[in-house]
């Protein structure tokens, strides 16, 4: 018989430690945070803003997610853009659904004729810092009927 060797063998601290009953509810719980943490890598991609030029004055207006923003000339008014916006909109067949103005914002709801291809026009402007920022969304989204209505809002106050 050999003196050094055991016959039973060592315990080590690991085996001391109680074993999870079930280790699978632990991997069912990590599997829906994991693909939780993966979401936002999933998203969308981030829809690229475009930018052109308005009226006679040049006028920058972006477009981004639905909306159409252009910042008017320093001296143009909220009620001013709003009254020519309602008078334009007339003018094409729109019916007014609500139109209110302040001297620090404006809003403006018409619902368009089958004609033009869209349902809803919902214009906004505000007295932000240098002046006033238009912003128009149309229902269903379309860059190209949200700028040749701004277009046509510059042309009736002249921009």
């Amino acid at each position: 018989m050999n003196p050094y060797r055991v016959s039973e063998p060592a315990r080590h601290l690991s085996s001391l430690r109680p074993e999870p009953a079930d280790p699978i509810p632990m991997r069912r719980a990590l599997i829906p945070l994991a693909l939780l943490a993966l979401l936002p890598a999933c998203g969308p991609v981030p829809v690229r803003a475009s930018r052109a030029w308005h009226g006679a004055t040049p006028i920058p207006a972006t477009y981004q997610f639905g909306r159409l923003t252009a910042d008017l000339p320093p001296g143009t008014r909220v009620e001013t853009a709003i009254i020519a916006a309602r008078a334009t909109l007339e003018r094409q067949g729109h019916a007014i659904q609500s139109a209110e103005a302040t001297p620090q914002e404006g809003k403006l709801v018409a619902l368009a004729p089958p004609s033009l291809g869209y349902d809803k026009l919902t214009l906004r402007a505000a007295y932000e810092g240098q002046g006033t920022v238009l912003r128009i969304d149309i229902w269903p989204q379309n860059e190209n009927r949200a700028r040749a209505a701004l277009e046509t809002i510059l042309a009736t106050l002249r921009l």
